[in-house]
């Protein structure tokens, strides 16, 4: 009799399943296999996987579907598909993969839909500012100089993956312009923040990549679990504990109001996090949990997308010799006296 109920409620889901994503099964993709989809061809190693991506993307351009068999996911790549969905001001819920990062992240402006969001937008639209981001152009120099030696290191090697470089130049830069704080390898606290970092991205990979690792349930009783623990513990301790010596700062400099109004609206660089305080201070219904949400998200998110924005570009100018010249001919005409509108 069980099986039979059992037998039942397959059918039953895979009736619902079918008629659901009926659209969905009419965009085109790669052959995928009963209850596991693509998965199989996606457990190869990154390289592999990204290479197969690549090449979806050609046979099937503009749209293609893979599936792993709990999640159906539809990728673009034609410009004007793209710039329609950015822009939509309706389509604003996230997929629910999003849901994996919420026990570091928590609710912040990545997490987070509806009336939550937009609230969190509004009290963070102010630190996008032009002039805001204007102030850190010294500090976006100093770290790409430091990258470019770096990177000049390796000019005598076969062969460098640059991604770790590139990660590590992208989230020093974030940090120091989302919490005020420049980080130092050379001090523990610092190294296994950013380490801690790097590896709680891999494992959000590493969760998506493996459907079944989905399901907290299931999570929960692997070894992974007790990593991602282990790291949560160090990131959240480290954002907590730079948000309490931003606030002791900011108690320190409103007491004078003129100084106030020099280090925070005038002369002096403003971190996001100085900016979340002075509008708590203001007022504004934000509470140190939420804070810390905000400034984790800024730095996942900003140091996560540029890097992979810039190791992609590095790439295809890798890959397309015929520009190469070029840029090198426009960097060397700023004659290292680079402005921020370059």
């Amino acid at each position: 009799m069980i099986w039979w109920f059992f037998l039942f409620i397959l059918g039953f889901v895979f009736l619902h399943r079918k008629w659901r994503y009926r659209y969905l099964m009419a965009i085109p993709g790669p052959p995928s296999l009963p209850l596991i989809g693509n998965t199989l061809p996606m457990l190869a190693s990154p390289e592999r996987a990204w290479c197969l991506l690549q090449e979806y993307n050609k046979v099937y351009y503009p749209i293609y579907r893979l599936s792993n068999g709990l999640l159906d996911s539809v990728h673009i790549s034609a410009p004007d598909d793209i710039e329609l969905i950015l822009s939509s001001k309706t389509h604003l819920r996230k997929s629910i993969i999003y849901d994996l990062l919420q026990s570091w992240l928590g609710k912040g402006l990545l997490t987070s839909d509806g009336d939550r969001w937009y609230h969190r937008r509004k009290l963070l639209t102010p630190t996008f500012h032009f002039n805001i981001i204007q102030q850190f152009f010294t500090v976006f120099a100093t770290h790409s100089e430091a990258l470019v030696q770096q990177l000049d290191k390796e000019c005598d090697k076969s062969c460098t993956n640059i991604i770790p470089l590139i990660t590590k130049f992208t989230l020093f830069t974030i940090c120091e312009t989302a919490m005020g704080t420049k980080l130092d390898e050379k001090k523990e606290g610092n190294r296994d923040y950013v380490s801690a970092t790097f590896e709680m991205g891999q494992l959000f990979i590493n969760r998506i990549r493996r459907p079944w690792l989905a399901y907290n349930v299931i999570f929960n009783m692997t070894e992974k679990k007790k990593e991602q623990t282990s790291l949560l513990n160090i990131l959240h301790s480290f954002s907590k504990s730079v948000i309490e010596d931003r606030k002791q700062h900011f108690k320190e400099v409103v007491q004078n109001e003129d100084e106030h109004d020099d280090q925070f609206h005038q002369k002096k660089r403003v971190a996001m996090l100085d900016l979340l305080l002075s509008v708590r201070n203001s007022g504004a219904q934000i509470s140190d949990e939420e804070i810390r949400e905000e400034v984790d998200t800024f730095i996942f998110e900003g140091h996560d997308t540029t890097s992979a924005a810039i190791s992609y570009a590095l790439m295809l100018i890798a890959n397309h010799s015929n520009v190469q010249v070029s840029v090198i001919l426009y960097i060397r005409s700023l004659n290292k006296n680079f402005l921020f509108n370059d």
